[in-house]
């Protein structure tokens, strides 16, 4: 158990320091009773409902229930500078996905007097019994998060920015530009190969789609923190491209970088100085921007449906064309069609554990393969590429899924049920925060924050495969060595010494 003693007293928060110095910072405030316990008891209390009443109305509230206390946290990560924790963040990604995401089909899609799951097909059970699980999965993150795990970040640990790292984010910028220009990264990501590469993603696409989520989230991060005018104007330009780039790798990927700016902003010294309520206002703002953007995306996406392995430049000409074309209420409508669905990333995961509670699940083969699956080919050759979550939910259960919604979720429903639905997120989490650890102990203090930046850009995205937790760490330590090696040149002065 770790001790903790009250050192310093601030308007409206006392901070106390772990018996254990840490490079990342050493002070924290104390623990809050409502992550402790007001909102994981809200979030079991629901949780038993939902499994007990198994009904369409009871999925529904838990659904507002859990999207109302994830936009809390979001709140009061992005606003109010809480604490960051691997947990927290996961636990708000799963809960605006499962639950906003469910509430938005819920109240959008035309369904006439059927209920969803009589629309969709899928027990109203498996899917109350699916929310209840998430429920109580976002609870334990919520409250053990609180309890054991300390917070990523001190409060007053302060990333300082030197010459060597505003050359690393200009490398990376351009890396991204030469990922784009070769064709390895274009719209919607990397490209996945041809041929006897099909499957593999080149070095560089991958390299391209590590470093974007953090080049925007420190560039942004110098922008606002460096006191000389020059290289806050050349950061601030830096974020304006980076921006453009990442816009056509997808909706939410530009989202999630955002979000991953935002948090970044906690590395510097630099605080908004804004009320809370002007803070509310400033997040719709910026809510308001990002919806735009997503119609952008959008634009980009259908203009290529016309056309026959367009590049990116194709697209965007088409885009053009479209919006000439086409009225902004027309594409407005079929943006709205478009995700009345595909919110509902809930049903694959009712399905899943609705087939658990009648026949055995894979018992862990499931993350096994795609722990494989992250293994660099050069190391293991022989590896599965073509492997598949839905692959093995259909030789086991004997489904026809194709592309569904994978998450941490529906990796712990195929291989254990419910049991791995709720221990799923919380191992994966472990082995996050030790990987953190280890880093910040070892690496320079910059590299060490580019590292546990990108490795959060993957806890943001709810809709991943758990490969993308095992890419994280591999990448973390592949190319977090190139960032220390970048970081640990000497720096080179001209001194003026005069005739």
């Amino acid at each position: 158990m770790i001790e903790t003693l009250p050192i310093a007293q601030q308007p409206r928060r006392t901070l106390v320091r772990y018996a254990r110095p840490r490079r990342l910072g050493s002070l924290f405030i104390p623990l809050r009773r409502g992550y402790l316990l007001v909102m994981p008891l809200l979030l079991f209390g629901t949780a038993i409902f939902c499994w007990a009443t198994g009904t369409d109305f009871a999925m529904i509230t838990g659904a507002l229930v859990l999207a109302g206390v994830s936009g809390f946290l979001l709140f009061d990560l992005l606003g109010r500078r809480s604490p960051l924790r691997v947990s927290t963040v996961l636990a708000l990604t799963l809960g605006l996905a499962y639950g906003l995401g469910t509430a938005n089909t819920y109240f959008t899609l035309p369904r006439g007097d059927a209920t969803l799951g009589e629309f969709l097909q899928i027990s109203p059970i498996d899917l109350s019994h699916a929310m209840a699980s998430t429920l109580t999965a976002v609870a334990l993150l919520i409250g053990i998060g609180e309890l054991l795990e300390k917070p990523l970040f001190g409060e007053e640990f302060e990333l300082r920015f030197n010459n060597r790292a505003i050359v690393f984010l200009s490398l990376g910028t351009f890396v991204l530009m030469l990922s784009f220009a070769h064709g390895s990264t274009g719209f919607m990501g990397g490209s996945a190969g041809e041929g006897e590469e099909l499957g593999h993603i080149g070095v560089l696409a991958s390299v391209a789609q590590w470093l974007s989520g953090p080049l925007l989230a420190l560039s942004v991060c110098v922008a606002l923190n460096v006191r000389t005018r020059f290289t806050s104007l050349y950061a601030r330009g830096l974020s304006v491209l980076l921006f453009l780039m990442i816009f056509p790798l997808g909706r939410r990927v530009m989202i999630y970088a955002i979000v991953l700016a935002l948090l970044g902003l906690r590395l510097g010294r630099y605080k908004v100085p804004f009320s809370p309520l002007k803070k509310t206002v400033l997040l719709g703002l910026l809510a308001m921007v990002l919806y735009f953007a997503t119609i952008g995306f959008f634009y980009l996406r259908i203009a290529g449906y016309g056309l026959l392995r367009p590049t990116l430049l194709q697209r965007v000409s088409a885009a053009f064309r479209l919006a000439q074309d086409r009225s902004y209420a027309d594409i407005k409508r079929e943006f709205a069609a478009n995700v009345e669905r595909r919110t509902f990333i809930l049903g694959f995961l009712g399905q899943l554990e609705g087939y658990t509670d009648v026949m055995p699940p894979a018992y862990g083969e499931d993350v096994v393969d795609q722990f494989k699956l992250a293994l660099p080919s050069i190391l293991y050759p022989s590896k599965n590429v073509f492997f598949t979550e839905e692959g093995l939910a259909n030789s086991l259960f004997g489904s026809t899924y194709i592309d569904e919604a994978n998450s941490v979720l529906t990796a712990g429903a195929v291989d254990f049920g419910v049991f791995g639905i709720i221990a799923y997120p919380l191992l994966f989490v472990l082995m996050l925060r030790l990987f953190f650890e280890l880093i910040a102990e070892s690496m320079p203090v910059f590299a060490a924050c580019f590292v546990i930046l990108a490795s959060l850009a993957t806890v943001l995205e709810p809709e991943n495969v758990v490969t993308a937790y095992f890419i994280a760490l591999r990448d973390g330590i592949l190319f977090g060595g190139v960032v220390w090696f970048i970081i640990s040149l000497p720096e080179f002065r001209i001194k003026n010494v005069g005739v």
